[in-house]
């Protein structure tokens, strides 16, 4: 009787996770285009958050899930200003659905670089991102926008960060450099955000790769030379 019992726990159990999954398929497409680095409609996002969040409530809120919600959310929130009470609305909620979604599973790069830019956007750069910061190195590689933000809170943080975040953070130039095209473009925006000592320690990363500081010129040419 009681493996009975267990059999349709197990079974109800999966049945709410494939329908959970299943109602979090209309978000795919705005996630995808997200992750790629392109722009997606204001729209186009709320009703991926919608998606997410129906899944959740019949799901069984698995990691994966509450960090695509939290993508969602960094997204709506980086087209508000963080200091208005909507702005900061929203980057709680990435905040807190990153942090359930870590506590699940703590192995998710990109999980802890979105943890870092919530906590940033809300609280500066206090114990908490910074922890946030270093656990985003220490657990693999990131999708190219991830990538980009971290090297973009390094230079902007220089004088208040160590030398090994130093040394972290003009690796990953570096391997923006051999990321691919999307990724040199992303660096160079970066570079040309940057305010003149950030620029100086961007190039100064690059000065021992001959090979990645010429592949950085060459783009850096091509995207300020007039038409």
């Amino acid at each position: 009787m009681h493996g009975i019992f267990v059999g349709v726990v197990l079974f109800f159990l999966g049945l709410l996770g494939f329908l959970g999954s299943a109602l979090a398929l209309p978000a795919g497409p705005a996630l995808n285009t997200i992750r790629g680095g392109r722009t997606v409609a204001d729209n186009h996002v709320a009703r991926a958050v919608a998606a997410v969040e129906r899944s959740l409530r019949w799901g069984v809120a698995p990691a994966a899930s509450l960090s695509d919600l939290a993508l969602l959310k960094l997204v709506q929130a980086q087209s508000k200003d963080a200091t208005t009470p909507e702005g900061a609305q929203l980057l709680m909620e990435s905040l807190a659905a990153q942090e359930t979604s870590l506590a699940q599973a703590p192995a998710n790069t990109n999980g802890w670089a979105r943890l870092t830019y919530a906590r940033y956007a809300l609280s500066g750069l206090d114990e908490a991102s910074r922890d946030a910061l270093a656990m985003s190195f220490l657990t693999g590689r990131l999708e190219r926008a991830p990538m980009a933000f971290r090297v973009q809170l390094i230079l902007r943080e220089w004088e208040a960060l160590d030398p090994e975040m130093h040394a972290l953070g003009s690796m990953q130039i570096r391997q923006l450099c051999r990321y691919g095209h999307h990724a040199l473009d992303a660096l160079v925006d970066v570079y040309l955000a940057s305010d003149p000592a950030g620029r100086e320690i961007l190039l100064g990363a690059l000065a021992d790769s001959p090979e990645d500081h010429a592949r950085f010129e060459r783009r850096l040419r091509r995207k300020t030379q007039s038409p």
